[in-house]
This record gives C-alpha cells, structure tokens and sequence, in this order.
C-alpha cells in the first residue's frame, strides 16, 4: 500500500522531533505559498519559539520512498497547549520572498532601465542572489520597457515588484528541486520547468495502492471574454503620434476592453502591452478543476492526463496554476477508538486549477498600484549649486521628491 507520509523539520535545536498532525496548504503562481501546519513535539525537546520562528525550515512529503520538500522560512509560530507529555504548535510555512513584504518604502529608479534590471536590484538588497535564490534567465528581455524613471511609492516591495512584472506579463513559481532552499523561477513564456514525474490517471475509485497517481474528479469551466483589447496612451514629447494597438482575444468574444493610460511612448510598446494584455484575458476562458490526492502537484508544474472517459481530455499538457492541500488524522500515534484500539487512518487530499500549457499564462493584474493625491513639493537639482539649475530640452528640470531614501545624487532624480 502507498502511504504519503508528512513530516516538518526546523533547523534550529530539537526541530527534528517535530510530528505532524495535519496541515493545509495553497499555492498559486506568482503567488506566495502558504502552509499551516499542526504540529506536535514531546517536552524533552525543549523548544524555544524565537529559534524555532528564525530557522529555515521544511514541510517534506515522503511516498514509495522519494521525498518533495517544501522549504521556506515561518512566517509565524503559535505554541497552543500542552497535553500527555507533548507540546502542540501552529506553524505558518512561507518562502523567503515573503519577507519583502512585511515592510514599506520609497525609492526611485533612474539606473535600472528594464523591469528585470530593477527585479535583480530589489530581491539582492533583501539578500536573495541570482542563481542560487532566483532565477532571471527564462525571461526574454528583447521587448521590455525601457524606463528612465520608477517610482515605489508606499508600498512594500513585494508589491512593487510584484505590480511592474504584472504590468509587463512576468510570472514565477517555485523550485524545491536543490535540496537546499526554494529558488524563485522568474518566466515570461512557455518555458516552464519540467520534472520527470508520472502522468495523471482519472480513476473515481482508485485503489489505495495507486489513490496518489490519480484523481478522482475532473471538470472543465468555459467564461465569456471580451473579443479583443485595445491599448492607447499620448506622449506629450511626440502629441501627433498615435500610440495604440489592438489585439484579437476571442472569436467567440464580444466587444473590445478599451484600456487608456497604460505609460507607454510609441507603437511598439503599444504592441507589446497590447499582446500581453490579450493573453492575460486569454487564458482564463479555459479552466479544468480537479481533486484527488496526488501529493507531488505543486503550481507551475507540468502533468498529463489518461483514463478520462471523455479522451478530449487525455494526453494533454496542463499547466497546474493553483492547488490546494490538505490533511488530517496524520499523527497515528493517536487512537480515535482507545477500545477498539483502532486508529483514524491519515488523510490527504487537494484540489487544484489549471489550463492547457499550449495557452500562454499571464498573471492578472491584482497589486494596487499606488497614487498622488493633490500637489507635492520636490527640491530642484542643479550640478553646482553656485549656478542656475540645468533644463533639458523640453524645459524640464531635474527634482528630488522629498520621499526618495536616496542621498539627492544624481542617480536620484
């Protein structure tokens, strides 16, 4: 019989005699996974929560012998009772990236041009390094946005990060594959990770041997969409110049999504945004929903299916964008009947959402993106201060906003 078992393992001291009772869990791409985990430890291990919380740690899943850890940090860590001997704790599992968003801040960027200059400059201040923390190289940079000037504005950078790769159709998902730590796999098309894993099989009664290589539940979810989507912006540098572009979304769709104010400069950005803006509607007509208790799913992964009575759904590529975990009765030192001696057995299950991987996936554009309100003062910029400022030439002077953390150097304004 195939039995998934589950445990959490902290790196601080004694966070090796950790049992897990149960959990949940969700991830999604260009989303920050979170696990909570039940959690117990006998009083002998002497734990201490501050270590504990400030540890690396992970949640492994272990079936016919191979393991798939989730690693990350604790986001937050609940000692709840103690009974028998034992101690019980919530633990909270998230990645690193999670960090960047406990915090907020102003900066401006002047030196990073493109979106994928500025995402290397902002996780490497937060102490994630290219290469082993992230990975930038699935991105294709030929058409990006150059950008003389980015601003943060009250916001974490999480969501400042997270708003400019939106904008531009950037997403990433995680990869537990290194047996050190998660690193985040940055993507703008189809070049998704694969790992050797086995295809799906739809089976509503699966035996217990096989019931984590099958789900038992598969439907597919068709919406209405716009049928296409236009993009328009003015330059006030070039006010003759048309800057728009329309993209086809959907034959079967109905009207155009008119989208004005996008910061673009010319009809290539228009182009470029326009596409993107048409994928990301694109890829929500089609959804299949499925449950099961396939344990290895993780989002951003590829799987194929078999054994669906329908064979329109079989030998398919799909693109897991979502799932969600969940499991109980995992500590089977307890009895659920100390009469009959007879113990609850574990339970796992999940849900999960995806999409054909022939569809390209574009992340929606969910981050708030931050406002002005009324007028501010700014501090103009001079190259030496005994003469009068420079203006460019369009007339325009070189400022300093009060809010930017930076020094007032040129690289500032």
């Amino acid at each position: 019989m195939s039995e998934a078992k589950f445990k959490f393992i902290s790196e601080a001291g004694g966070g090796d005699q950790f049992t897990v009772i149960g959990f949940t869990g969700n991830e999604a791409i260009s989303t920050l996974y979170q696990y909570e985990i039940e959690i117990k430890a006998p009083l002998t291990a002497e734990i201490e929560l501050d270590d504990i919380l400030d540890s690396p740690a992970q949640f492994v899943t272990e079936i016919n012998g191979l393991e798939y850890p989730v690693y990350g940090i604790l986001s937050s860590l609940d000692e709840m009772q103690t009974v028998q001997g034992y101690t019980y704790y919530r633990a909270v599992l998230v990645p690193r990236l999670w960090r960047l968003s406990i915090y907020k801040t102003n900066e401006i960027y002047t030196e990073e041009k493109t979106v994928n200059k500025i995402l290397e400059t902002v996780l490497e201040a937060a102490d994630l390094f290219s290469g082993t923390d992230f990975d930038l190289k699935g991105l294709d940079d030929s058409h990006f946005l150059q950008r003389d000037y980015v601003c943060q504005f009250g916001e974490s950078d999480f969501d400042f990060i997270s708003r400019i790769m939106e904008n531009e159709g950037i997403f990433y998902y995680f990869d537990h594959g290194n047996g050190v730590s998660e690193k985040i796999i940055f993507i703008n098309d189809m070049n998704y990770l694969e790992i050797p894993r086995p295809g799906l099989f739809y089976d509503v009664a699966a035996q217990a041997s096989k019931q984590h290589d099958c789900i038992h539940a598969w439907s597919c979810r068709k919406q209405r969409l716009a049928a296409s989507v236009t993009v328009r912006d003015f330059n006030p540098d070039q006010p003759s110049l048309d800057i728009s572009d329309t993209m086809p979304v959907d034959d079967m769709g109905q009207g155009t999504e008119y989208l004005y104010g996008e910061n673009i400069i010319d009809g290539d950005e228009a182009t470029y945004l326009a596409e993107i803006r048409a994928e990301e509607r694109l890829c929500q007509k089609t959804r299949y929903y499925g449950e099961g208790a396939v344990t290895r799913l993780q989002a951003g992964y590829l799987f194929a299916l078999d054994g669906h009575p329908n064979p329109l759904y079989n030998g398919i590529e799909y693109l897991v964008t979502e799932v969600n975990h969940e499991g109980r009765h995992l500590d089977m030192s307890v009895s659920a009947d100390s009469k009959s001696k007879t113990k609850t057995q574990p339970q796992y299950q999940n849900n999960f959402v995806a999409i054909d991987a022939s569809v390209q996936f574009r992340p929606g554009r969910k981050t708030p993106r931050p406002r002005f309100y009324g007028t501010m003062t700014a501090f103009i910029y001079a190259e030496v201060a005994t003469m009068n400022a420079e203006i460019d030439e369009f007339g325009r002077y070189r400022v300093q906003l009060p809010f930017d953390r930076a020094d007032g150097t040129m690289s500032s304004v």
